[in-house]
Formats: structure tokens, sequence, C-alpha cells
């Protein structure tokens, strides 16, 4: 099977569903059987060690193919039996569908919003409503290379969130109570250059019992009925490290949904977020358990090579 991605053309910034989606089928099947069309700059980042796959450090917020798993430029020849297309790219995707008119096509809707925004072929949508059918649910994923190899012992609470200008007031009360727990890692800037670098934050992660999920900036009374802002990079980042993630309850349609619990441990507002990050501190065994739950059933549907062959199943398609 060969597969076309579409990106944009020209500048880039925070393509990471498309570049997570790209990175799964590159992993699924195989480097020289996906193609990134227009060619993505960060998709193919130089590296500063050979042999590394490590990016330049100057290109660390464009994307989330930003450590370890840059990809060698190829040429792959049509035709192509997918294409990748949609709302991230609607030039680049509409060219794609015209010049291949036998390829089956995954119209993505990665935008921070819940507005219907359909196109030619099979719908996915990141941030689908509960309940609505439109399109098929494709939250955020993360590339499973990128996982460390090597087991270490966990401890603590980490939590890494912008608070933009200071305005994200759930998301500074959350790291205002955490900072009261001892050994608590919380990092909050609205400087992006300031932040941890993401080995630097990976490391953390990888050591951490606990992470912290909550993406909304305004407060959750204030978001209107379309119920939009709930996915993030966080979420399935912890999940790929292992942690024990607590997480604000999804308002939006997840695939292969985790279990309260079992594999996640979800609040329903900011305050509840120490009690049940303390909690999981003072069991450690119950917090390992749902970290390593949280982690299989990421790695059986949510990482990105798991989301390439969700995206292939549903579009009637079969390796």
């Amino acid at each position: 099977m060969k597969v076309l991605v579409c990106f944009r053309n020209g500048p880039h910034s925070h393509d990471y569903q498309v570049q997570g989606i790209f990175s799964g089928f590159k992993e699924l099947l195989g480097e020289t059987n996906v193609l990134d069309h227009p060619s993505n700059p960060f998709c193919h980042l130089p590296e500063i060690t050979p042999g590394s796959r490590l990016p330049n450090p100057a290109f660390r917020d464009e994307c989330n193919l930003d450590s370890d798993c840059a990809y060698p430029i190829v040429q792959v020849d049509p035709p192509f039996d997918l294409i990748i297309a949609g709302a991230h790219a609607p030039d680049e995707s509409h060219e794609a569908i015209k010049n291949n008119p036998g390829a089956a096509i995954a119209w993505i809707d990665g935008s921070d919003t819940s507005a219907q925004n359909c196109g030619p072929g099979v719908n996915f949508k990141r941030e689908l409503p509960i309940g609505v059918a439109w399109a098929h649910p494709l939250p955020l994923t993360y590339p499973s290379i990128r996982i460390p190899k090597v087991e270490v012992d966990r401890y603590g609470v980490v939590y890494y969130a912008s608070i933009h200008g200071g305005v994200a007031s759930d998301r500074m009360r959350i790291a205002a109570d955490l900072s009261q727990i001892d050994g608590a890692r919380v990092h909050t800037t609205s400087d992006q250059k300031l932040r941890p670098s993401p080995e630097a934050h990976h490391r953390e992660l990888w050591s951490a019992l606990v992470g912290i999920h909550w993406n909304p900036v305004n407060p959750l009374d204030t978001i209107d009925n379309t119920k939009s802002g709930w996915d993030a990079n966080r979420f399935t980042e912890n999940l790929a490290f292992g942690t024990a993630v607590v997480a604000l309850r999804p308002f939006i349609t997840i695939p292969h949904p985790f279990t309260d619990g079992k594999n996640i441990v979800y609040v329903d507002s900011s305050d509840q977020v120490v009690v049940k990050v303390k909690e999981l501190l003072s069991d450690p065994k119950r917090a390992r358990r749902i970290g390593r739950a949280g982690h299989e059933h990421f790695l059986k549907y949510h990482c990105a090579e798991a989301r390439a062959k969700y995206i292939i199943e549903k579009c009637g398609l079969t390796l």
C-alpha cells in the first residue's frame, strides 16, 4: 500500500496531528511507501549527530517529530492507494485528489474547534463532539518510536503547561496546587523559549509516577455548548511515557475510550486534580498499575501506528 500525506505548502507550525499520522504510516508501511506532499521540512529535520535522528533544536516547537524520529527524504511514485487530505492543507489536498483519481481519501479536520468541516472521502475529526456521527473521531496521537526502551524507577508528579500570558486560570490553579506537593516537577511559562527541551521533559515523564492532562485555556463554565478544546499532545504524550494520567473527563469522542480507574483517572474540575494526584502518590502500587494499563491501551489503540491502522480500517482498505 502506498500513502500520500498532504501538508500545507510554505511555512509550517504545529502540524502535530498530520505529522503524527505521517509517522504512523511510515512505521506501519515502511519509509519507501509513504510520501509527504509537498515535502514538509519538519518531517525531515537535519541531524545533530549522524545516526542519532536528533533534529536542529531551533525547530523544537514546530512538530511532533522533533526528537529522534525525523525521516529521510525518499521518492515514492504513484499510483497511491490512500490520500491523507484535509482542512490542514485544503489546496494541496484537492490537487492531490485530482491527480490521483483512484485513491481512497481520508479527509481530516485537526482543528481546535468542534465545527463541522467535511470534505471528500471518509471524514475524520479531532474535536468530535460526543453523540454526533458525521465523522470518525481522530484525536491527536504520538509516535511510539519516541518511547524510551530502558525501565526506570518512577516517583512524583510532573505537570508542564503554557499559561497563555496568565489567562489559563485552571492550568495556573493546577500548577499552584501541585507545587505544594513535595518533589512535584511543575513547569509553567508564557515564553516558549523558556520551556524545558523535549528531551528534558521526556526524561521527567519517563521517571514520573503521575502525569496531568488539562487543555482548555478558558474556565470550563465559560466554554460554550460546542465543547471544543479538550484535545492536546499532553494526553497521549503522558500515556506514551507511562505515567498514571489524571485528566479532565473528555467532552469529545475518543475511539477505544479509556476506563476511569482502570487505565486513566478522570476529574471534572481543576480543584479535583491535586486530590486525585495525592491519592495516587499515596498508593504507588495502584499508580503503577494504572500507568502500565494506560500505556498498554495507548500502544494498542492510540499510538501513531495504531492510528494509521484505524484510518485504513475506516476507509474500507486492507493491508
